[in-house]
């Protein structure tokens, strides 16, 4: 969770109590895009949901079965399991681990590991292995907003990091800079 916990529990009880049995899985739904650092916790939600909301159009019975069939014993199941509300801890990446004095690290040209590391970072990008972070984008269709990756990159691997980088770039950066971005890809893809 990127919200302190106390106020989760308060937003959650608070819309327990005050939203309509109808608009109650749109707002749980924000709820947990806003309170949880990953929004895959509120696509599973919004999935069950919609399978469920889906079958009962089609005259599928689909009685729940459980408390957690529905939007609100989902929310109150959640609540109660305190292990799934824990405070996010972002990573922390190779070179932040690795060295007191970032600024006393200087590239590493010996080798070409960082162009060769961009590279396939592009090429994986294209394949569509970062869809939070380099999403691709449709030039015919209106999305979400354009991501600054620099300025995720600079907040996640605490590192001043232009992106996208050019090979040159790329093979002037200090090796634990260019460790940190393979580790902030690895959990990004």
């Amino acid at each position: 969770m990127s919200w302190p916990r106390a106020l989760f529990v308060w937003e959650a009880h608070r819309i327990l109590q005050t939203a309509p049995e109808h608009k109650l899985r749109l707002w749980t739904g924000h709820l947990l895009r806003e309170a949880f650092e990953d929004d895959g916790i509120a696509e599973v939600f919004e999935a069950k949901f919609e399978a469920l909301n889906n079958a009962a159009v089609w005259g599928v019975p689909s009685m729940p079965t459980a408390s957690s069939d529905t939007p609100r014993g989902w929310l109150q199941a959640l609540l109660s399991d305190e292990k799934r509300l824990k405070p996010y801890k972002p990573p922390v990446y190779y070179a932040e681990r690795h060295s007191s004095n970032l600024a006393d690290i200087g590239p590493d040209t010996r080798y070409s590991f960082a162009e060769d590391f961009i590279e396939l970072v592009e090429e994986m990008s294209r394949a569509g292995y970062f869809p939070k972070i380099l999403p691709k984008i449709c030039e015919d269709e209106t999305g979400p907003e354009t991501i600054d990756v620099s300025k995720d990159l600079r907040r996640a691997t605490k590192q001043v990091i232009v992106w996208p980088l050019t090979s040159l770039q790329a093979s002037l950066l200090p090796e634990p800079t260019v460790y940190s971005l393979v580790e902030y890809f690895n959990d990004q893809a």
